[in-house]
C-alpha cells in the first residue's frame, strides 16, 4: 500500500512540473513565435540593440507603441503586417513580426524601444522615409486604436529620427 501512495505522489509531482513547464511557453506558442528561431538565443537586453535591418526595426517600433495600453490581437497584428508589406517582401515581413513580437515582450519599454530605434532609422533612412514611417504610426494607430498617449510617442520618435514635424 505505501508503494501505491508512493508511485501516486511521483505521477503528481511529474504531473505538476510538466504543466508548469508548458503553461511557461504557452505565450511564446500564443504569438507563434517557435523557440527554434536563431534571435531567441539572444540575451533579453539585446533583444533591441541588436536590431540593424530597417523592416525589423519598424516592425518593432509599431509593435512597442500600438501594444503600450493593451495586448494586440490577429487582427491589429494583420494591421501592422498589411502596412509593412508596402515596403518589403512577404518573408522579410513574417519575419521582422516575429522577432518584433519576441522583442517587445522581452523589452516591455516602449520609451526605451523609440530612443533605441528612433536613432538607428535616423541614420538609415532618408528623410521622405522617415515622414513614410511616421505616417505608418498613425494608420496604425488609427487603424488599431492603440496607444493612448500616442502624440507623445509620436513626437519622441520623430525627434529621435531627426525631424522637426509638428502634429
Amino acid at each position: 500500500m505505501s508503494t501505491l501512495i508512493v508511485i501516486i505522489g511521483l505521477l503528481i509531482v511529474a504531473a505538476y512540473f510538466y504543466h508548469r513547464a508548458k503553461s511557461q511557453t504557452s505565450l511564446s506558442v500564443r504569438l507563434g513565435i517557435s523557440q527554434n528561431k536563431p534571435f531567441m538565443q539572444i540575451g533579453k537586453t539585446s533583444a533591441i540593440t541588436r536590431i540593424g535591418d530597417p523592416v525589423v526595426a519598424a516592425a518593432t517600433l509599431l509593435f512597442s507603441i500600438e501594444s503600450e495600453e493593451f495586448v494586440l490581437g490577429d487582427a491589429d497584428e494583420e494591421v501592422i503586417e498589411n502596412l509593412l508589406l508596402n515596403i518589403a517582401s512577404q518573408e522579410a515581413v513574417t519575419s521582422a513580426i516575429d522577432y518584433a513580437k519576441w522583442a517587445v515582450i522581452e523589452v516591455n519599454d516602449a520609451n526605451f524601444v523609440i530612443e533605441r530605434l528612433g536613432k538607428l532609422l535616423s541614420a538609415q533612412l532618408d528623410k521622405k522615409e522617415k515622414i513614410q514611417l511616421l505616417e505608418m504610426t498613425d494608420e496604425a494607430n488609427f487603424r488599431i486604436g492603440g496607444c493612448y498617449d500616442y502624440s507623445n510617442s509620436r513626437a519622441r520618435l520623430a525627434k529621435n529620427m531627426g525631424l522637426e514635424i509638428a502634429h
